[in-house]
């Protein structure tokens, strides 16, 4: 969480390249973007995709063992509910939509506001 000394004109002076207030939050996501590698942007399609991958393994392997019908259910069952667990404990990363949604809030004229009465400008 930020500090009080966070919002101070001092911290908005560390941007001095940026002349529109709303291009702070834009230029901050716009690198924290270019920073990450692939993967963290598509985390969530990433894990997905892996555990979809582990379920079509278990699924080939099941139909060639001797295994009664319910175990083969159980184990694609949890497997299927660890695929959504993995996805929904998936830490995200910047993606391009949250780079267009914080675009939006930037230019809102309610977010404006605020800053210029955080920033003293």
């Amino acid at each position: 969480m930020a500090s009080a000394s966070d919002s101070t004109p001092a911290k908005a002076a560390e941007y001095p390249l940026v002349s529109d207030r709303s291009e702070v939050i834009a230029q901050y996501v716009r690198g924290k973007l270019a920073g990450q590698p692939w993967w963290k942007k598509s985390a969530n399609t990433v894990t997905a995709a892996v555990g979809g991958l582990v379920a079509l393994a278990w699924w080939i392997t099941s139909t060639g063992v001797d295994l009664p019908v319910w175990a083969t259910w159980i184990v694609g069952v949890v497997l299927v509910a660890g695929q959504v667990v993995g996805v929904r404990m998936t830490k995200n990363g910047v993606t391009r939509s949250t780079e267009r949604d914080l675009d939006e809030a930037a230019h809102d004229p309610t977010i404006l506001d605020l800053f210029a009465t955080i920033t003293g400008r």
